[in-house]
């Protein structure tokens, strides 16, 4: 909660120090670092209540999941390298297609002059978003501790997927622990990972279709889907090699 409350406030000063379309764009790249879901519902929420910067919503929510895979490029190389040579090219593929597709679906300074108007900054601190993210986070944590348990040795791919909604950082620290320990084997912590990044960029994608509305989610989709066709490619071609 303390997290969504932040980004508000980040939101908030990016906009008023870089004007709107620019400081939403900053507020997506920024916001990546931290929770690039988070960033997503932020940015969705604030597309809706003014449709005028649907193009710097989408071009920051993609900036947001370019630095998630570039979060997790980092995390793979400073904590686990052994695991970069089946992850790494993916992850830099992927964060590549969604850094360019954000800077093509960034605003002129002229469009956004043009289409964008003040935009009320409105809650500093959003409560609401904070809560509502603090709710899905906690039921989150039940349903994966009860996938341990009752799943048995499928319960690590079925903990991704369900961990993936809301982060991909929790699992990739637990998959790079368990490979460094010899409990788990590479391939094996690399489908672990790779779920999580599919389960929270679905996430990620229903977040901007029915917070954000159907021209933010197509724009999303399409761009998305670019990015994950391009990184699965990428690891498809670096296991042939």
């Amino acid at each position: 909660m303390v997290l969504i409350a932040g980004l508000s406030l980040c939101g908030h000063l990016a906009i008023r120090w870089t004007g709107p379309s620019r400081g939403i764009f900053w507020t997506g790249l920024l916001g990546g670092l931290a929770s690039s879901t988070a960033a997503t519902l932020a940015l969705a929420r604030r597309c809706r209540k003014d449709p005028a910067i649907l193009r710097a919503a989408s071009s920051g929510i993609l900036a947001a999941s370019a630095m998630m895979f570039l979060r997790m490029t980092a995390l793979v190389l400073l904590l686990q390298p052994a695991l970069w040579s089946s992850m790494g090219a993916a992850m830099v593929v992927g964060a590549a297609t969604l850094l360019g597709a954000s800077f093509l679906r960034l605003p002129s300074e002229a469009q956004s002059e043009a289409t964008t108007p003040a935009t009320d900054a409105g809650d500093v601190f959003d409560l609401s978003t904070a809560l509502g993210f603090g709710l899905l986070l906690g039921v989150l944590a039940l349903l994966t501790r009860a996938a341990q348990q009752w799943m048995g040795d499928a319960g690590l791919y079925a903990l991704s997927l369900l961990s993936g909604l809301l982060d991909v950082d929790a699992i990739l620290l637990t998959v790079m622990h368990m490979n460094g320990q010899g409990a788990l084997p590479t391939q094996a912590a690399t489908i672990a990972a790779g779920l999580a990044v599919v389960a929270n960029m679905t996430m990620k994608t229903l977040l901007s279709w029915l917070i954000g509305g159907t021209a933010l989610g197509w724009r999303v989709t399409f761009s998305f889907t670019a990015a994950m066709t391009a990184a699965a490619l990428t690891a498809f071609m670096v296991s042939k090699a």
